[in-house]
């Protein structure tokens, strides 16, 4: 498989994780609530002491989070990978980097696209026309 291929896979595989995390995160808002209800919850509760949210609602809430805030930047940057454009490059080394903490398909995902953008065979693709 060329250089040129992997980069499009790449591309359709962020729009793919993307759409899919969006989805997930939405769903699991509709199940549980948002982080934002999870806190107004935790408060309320409470009469005015400090409050503690169990580890699983803590690492949820920032996931759910961490996965809307992604979405759009990795479909931009998947459609930006396909059409080769200069500017996706250097956006997917930023999305990658974040993509580090959504363990495990997120990493597995970020490595992957390092290896793809740091590549030296892949400067002339993005390069100016």
């Amino acid at each position: 498989m060329g250089i040129d291929q992997h980069v499009r896979t790449l591309g359709a595989m962020l729009i793919m994780f993307g759409v899919l995390s969006a989805v997930l995160a939405l769903v699991a808002m509709a199940l549980f609530g948002s982080p934002v209800s999870l806190m107004i919850d935790a408060t309320q509760a409470g009469t005015g002491e400090s409050f503690n949210l169990p580890l699983i609602e803590i690492l949820g809430s920032v996931w759910m989070l961490l996965a809307l805030v992604l979405a759009i930047p990795l479909v931009v940057t998947g459609l930006g990978l396909r059409q080769f454009r200069p500017w996706s490059r250097d956006l997917t080394m930023v999305v990658c980097a974040l993509m580090l903490a959504e363990f495990p398909i997120g990493t597995l995902l970020a490595v992957y696209g390092f290896w793809v953008v740091l590549s030296p065979e892949v400067e002339p693709l993005f390069s100016p026309r």
